[in-house]
């Protein structure tokens, strides 16, 4: 895995917020990495083949749709003072497990907790499996 910077241009000190849209391929795997701070974001990652997912967020609220198509993934959360909205799509399976302050919200339909972690329901029954770790400070986490 070798890191690529692909905006590497000075956005100068404006206050206003900036919106992009961005568009992937849907034909090759793709490991994404995100470093923000104090931002909104929306991620719809749910037709792109994402088997690496690195999120490292200070004071934001981030809104990620997960891969319904990478066989195996792995998504890690480093977040701080933040709202995190995870959505696991229908029949993709996921282990997760948190360390930190974090308030975690689980929907219990969906994942039951077996030791310090949460797995799915249907965990046997999935192809696709996500394993999902956790580390957060004083902020929300919620997994749908």
């Amino acid at each position: 895995y070798k890191s690529h910077r692909f905006l590497p241009w000075n956005w100068g000190s404006t206050m206003q917020g900036l919106d992009w849209n961005l568009a992937l391929s849907r034909e090759i795997p793709l490991a994404i990495v995100i470093d923000s701070g104090a931002d909104k974001a929306s991620l719809d990652l749910t037709d792109l083949n994402v088997e690496e997912l690195d999120l490292d967020t200070g004071m934001s609220q981030t809104d990620v749709k997960l891969s319904a198509v990478a066989k195996n993934s792995h998504v890690s959360i480093d977040a701080g003072m933040a709202q995190v909205s995870l959505t696991v799509p229908e029949g993709v399976g996921a282990r997760i497990h948190s360390d930190g302050l974090v308030h975690l919200n689980v929907n219990p339909d969906r994942f039951i907790k077996e030791d310090d972690r949460y797995i799915s329901r249907d965990l046997g029954d999935c192809d696709n499996i996500v394993v999902i770790e956790i580390d957060a400070g004083l902020g929300s986490i919620s997994i749908q």
